[in-house]
């Protein structure tokens, strides 16, 4: 039955994956990433080795305040989102007296303002301002539409155009981009194999339409896409997307990307070299997935980076031309603010560029753009050992292998433990040692390795349930051999114990220290002769079944019957430390019942028994001693023999019980006993001391 309710669990398991179960725990992993990711922010517990969020990036804001404050004051003539472009002309001409280090537009600037007049003297005001300010590092981002997942699924290009397509591998920006970044032209060692790969790996895509004006005016522009998981939550950024063009293929940076090149010395972003696993600018290593992403370093939550209204902004520079005369606001900032600064521009109001991450299921889009330029800028630099590292996904080897080592443990001393609450807490102990390694390896700033969570833990709890069924099932069978091997030889008492406790019943035959007895009728030959055999056998049988409860009684373990002689031993199968002392309880109280049973019999005019007990202490082997075909529970050795030859002795001292020394000095102090001085018994070559035992001393008959 267990075997068939365990194959059907491992149907329903296959039934389950193939049926979404997959997708499930994919999902309840990336919850633990997320989970990790916010442990080691800036702010987290264990993120002390880490670099720290840039000062030198800061946000402007188009967010709820600069709506509000804005409507105050219709002589700005912003009017609703989106905005004339001299807007923007006013943010450029006020951040650049700054001096910024960049200044990124996270928002789309496609096609014509529009054909009217005011439209077009709006749009030739932001033109100038991006003309006028050439020598600022200004980025603009733009979307990407139309995903092709494979080099076959762009139409029109022919086998040699592919070809060139692959030669072309480490060319970053066309020209139509006004590129800044150096071309890799050493095609001779160009591994067709990668390259191929990495075609497959990054989507491609087509850019929105961006007027060619613009394009002559800026720095350089890059992709604003918003890379999710499947579950619109944001943890990547993806560096380079590639467009189809003219038979080739161009390269574009995320705008991320695009910023932090801008802002870096040439000589930081060289060579340039493009893998199925990376990206390298110089010593800058980026780590891309098959899907060419990059999963982001997050410093904390929302507003991690310093943030600035472009309503201050605006009134700032209004103020200073004079546009607002009555209640300015009362804050003013001033263009040093943004000096040396890389100044991400986007919309953050309410119901607009707010995205989930693993930090907040309220985060501006903004943010996640200037988290991966801090990204890319302090944390790619291999050279600087102390800066932190991208988080590299864990192979599968890796994980199969911590998942079988972690199972194998628990598995190993969930079946050694003799104890269920030790092993469900060696499970637990277990379980929590994974999770912490898994955390440590995951926010160690040298190391930042992705591993996952979720499998090893649903494996780990798989095997625990296993090993206990396992060791349920095991207890089951110890219970059913211990009930059928001891239950007509050992106690009610001494039973249920070994029920109880199962593993500390060994069937492994072993040495152990023991006390051993022996009893015998004596004069039995010439009874037996005698007395008609049913009366004999009904007789004995009296006699035994008395002497028997007292062995079982006194926690003894019942041996065998040896024709009209018993055997017992004490000390297992549960150990005690008193086993002397319960043999020779026995003993004495087995000659008083005889003593009664006589009485009895005299007066029923049935002969009368005498009896012979030999007991001895020390080293024997206990366990399952005999053949395939026929074995027995039973104890053998020196030891053992030894009792049998002092039983034996009790017909030549005319006495009824003979104990060893071994055995009187464990009881001496509460029984009365005569020293017979040292007899030589057959089978030792050395004489062994021997004692009388005459009952309980006075003091000691009630214990």
């Amino acid at each position: 039955k267990l075997y068939a309710i365990v194959a059907i669990t491992v149907l329903f398991v296959i039934i389950g994956w193939f049926a979404g179960l997959r997708e499930l725990l994919n999902n309840l992993e990336m919850l633990t990433y997320d989970w990790r990711a916010r442990i080691a922010t800036d702010g987290g517990p264990l993120s002390r080795g880490f670099s720290r969020a840039s000062k030198d990036i800061v946000l402007l804001s188009a967010d709820d305040y600069t709506f509000r404050e804005l409507a105050k004051y219709p002589e700005l003539k912003v009017g609703r989102w989106p905005w004339p472009r001299k807007v923007w002309g006013d943010v450029v001409n006020f951040l650049s007296k700054g001096n910024p280090k960049a200044i990124v537009f996270d928002i789309k600037f496609e096609s014509s303002e529009g054909y009217t007049k005011e439209q077009i003297e709006s749009e030739k005001y932001f033109l100038d301002s991006l003309n006028k300010n050439k020598n600022q590092k200004i980025i603009f981002g733009m979307a990407m539409s139309s995903p092709l997942s494979n080099i076959s699924d762009v139409k029109g290009i022919s086998e040699k155009d592919k070809e060139l397509a692959l030669k072309e591998i480490y060319k970053m920006f066309n020209s139509h981009l006004n590129a800044k970044i150096p071309v890799k032209t050493d095609d001779s060692k160009l591994d067709e194999q990668k390259s191929k790969k990495l075609i497959e790996n990054i989507t491609f895509f087509e850019h929105s339409a961006i007027p060619e004006a613009y394009f002559e005016n800026i720095d350089s522009a890059g992709v604003i896409n918003i890379e999710t998981d499947g579950e619109t939550i944001s943890r990547y950024n993806m560096p380079l997307y590639r467009m189809p063009r003219n038979g080739s293929f161009s390269y574009v940076p995320s705008l991320p990307l695009a910023a932090a090149l801008a802002v870096l010395p040439l000589s930081e972003t060289t060579p340039v070299s493009i893998e199925k696993d990376r990206v390298t600018f110089g010593k800058r290593i980026i780590p891309i997935d098959k899907k060419g992403r990059v999963l982001i370093n997050w410093h904390g939550g929302a507003l991690t980076y310093k943030n600035y209204s472009v309503a201050d902004v605006l009134f700032a520079q209004a103020a200073d031309s004079g546009k607002i005369i009555k209640n300015p606001p009362a804050q003013k900032i001033t263009p040093h603010y943004f000096k040396d600064k890389i100044i991400v521009i986007g919309q953050t109001s309410a119901g607009t560029d707010i995205l989930p991450t693993p930090m907040d299921m309220v985060y501006p889009g903004t943010e996640i753009i200037a988290t991966a330029i801090d990204n890319y800028l302090n944390d790619t630099d291999n050279s600087n050992p102390l800066k932190r590292k991208f988080i590299h996904k864990a192979s599968p080897l890796v994980n199969i292998f911590l998942t079988a080592v972690f199972c194998a443990l628990l598995a190993f001393y969930s079946v050694k433990s003799q104890n269920n609450y030790f092993s469900a807490l060696l499970s637990v102990l277990g379980m929590l040692l994974f999770i912490l390694i898994a955390i440590v390896l995951f926010v160690h700033p040298d190391i930042r390795l992705w591993v996952n969570m979720t499998y090893p833990l649903i494996f780990m709890t798989f095997t625990i349930i296993g090993t206990y069924i396992y060791r349920i099932n095991s207890e089951q069978k110890n219970r059913a051999v211990i009930k059928n091997l001891f239950g007509k030889f050992v106690s009610p008492q001494v039973l249920t114990k070994l029920l109880e406790s199962p593993q500390d019943f060994s069937l492994e035959s072993h040495k152990k220290d023991m006390t051993v007895l022996f009893s015998d009728i004596r004069g039995f030959t010439s009874l037996s002769e005698t007395m008609p055999a049913n009366e004999l056998v009904a007789q004995i049988n009296e006699y035994f079944e008395e002497m028997v409860d007292i062995v079982l009684k006194n926690n003894g373990t019942f041996d065998k019957f040896i024709g009209d002689a018993l055997m017992a031993f004490y000390g297992d199968p549960l150990p005690m430390d008193d086993h002397a002392t319960k043999a020779v309880k026995t003993a004495i109280e087995m000659v008083e019942k005889l003593k009664e049973l006589n009485e009895r019999w005299k007066n029923e005019n049935k002969p009368e028994f005498n009896i012979g007990i030999g007991i001895n202490t020390g080293e024997m082997l206990v366990g399952y001693i005999g053949s395939q075909k026929i074995v027995d529970y039973t104890v053998i050795g020196d030891n053992v023999n030894l009792a049998s030859r002092l039983e034996g002795l009790n017909k030549e001292y005319k006495t009824n019980i003979i104990v060893s020394e071994s055995t009187y000095e464990q009881v001496k102090d509460f029984v009365e006993a005569e020293e017979f001085g040292e007899v030589l018994v057959k089978g030792k070559q050395n004489q062994v001391k021997i004692y009388g035992l005459k009952g309980f001393k006075e003091n000691c008959k009630e214990n």
